[in-house]
């Protein structure tokens, strides 16, 4: 799979758009050339905010409570985007520095520099964006406004249930393959080959 684009900033956040896909591999490739749209119309990309000024140990309280491994950060009084705060941000800056959570800001440890990317992209090209930026929790765009976060687990999810429907609908045809061959009469009655019929015509 080849993905070209274009990665812009503004404001400190960054959004990839217009990206195109050669996808190779037939109808395998169905499940990454699916939109994030689609995503977000089912209802599978819900996302929770907190404040920036909450303690960290409230948004983890957050997490937990949502059953959510990321919360995008608001500012209190412009209610915009100014962040998002994951459960690496609190193993990786809490945990193993041995810092308060009930006393730490979520300001303090949130990833400030937001990569985004548009409703418009595929499963596919978000989940190599994820990879590139090493982050598994991408916030997604839609004429500049929040609409979903998706994870690497959920796209991941959505193409391994793809290919299993894939192969079920491959297991289906085999077997009916399996079954017009047995009732064939070629299977049941073969040809005699031209020895067999030179010594019945002598016979």
């Amino acid at each position: 799979m080849r993905l070209l684009g274009r990665l812009t900033g503004c404001n400190g956040q960054g959004t990839v758009r217009g990206f195109s896909s050669l996808i190779e591999g037939g109808s395998s490739a169905s499940s990454y050339t699916a939109k994030i749209s689609q995503i977000i119309d089912s209802g599978q990309a819900k996302y929770f905010t907190v404040p920036e000024d909450w303690t960290v140990f409230q948004a983890v309280k957050q997490m937990v409570d949502h059953h959510c491994g990321s919360l995008i950060v608001k500012n209190g009084k412009t209610n915009s985007m100014v962040g998002i705060i994951t459960e690496r941000d609190y193993l990786t800056k809490i945990i193993t520095r041995d810092r308060a959570s009930k006393t730490t800001l979520v300001k303090e440890i949130m990833t400030k520099h937001i990569i985004s990317v548009d409703a418009s992209a595929t499963v596919g090209e978000s989940m190599k964006i994820m990879a590139s930026h090493n982050i598994r929790h991408l916030p997604v765009l839609e004429n500049n406004q929040l609409v979903g976060v998706v994870s690497m687990r959920e796209l991941v999810k959505k193409v391994a249930e793809y290919h299993e429907r894939h192969i079920s609908y491959l297991m289906a045809q085999i077997q009916r393959m399996a079954i017009v061959v047995s009732t064939s009469p070629l299977e049941n009655n073969p040809p005699k080959s031209g020895r067999s019929r030179q010594n019945s015509v002598r016979n």
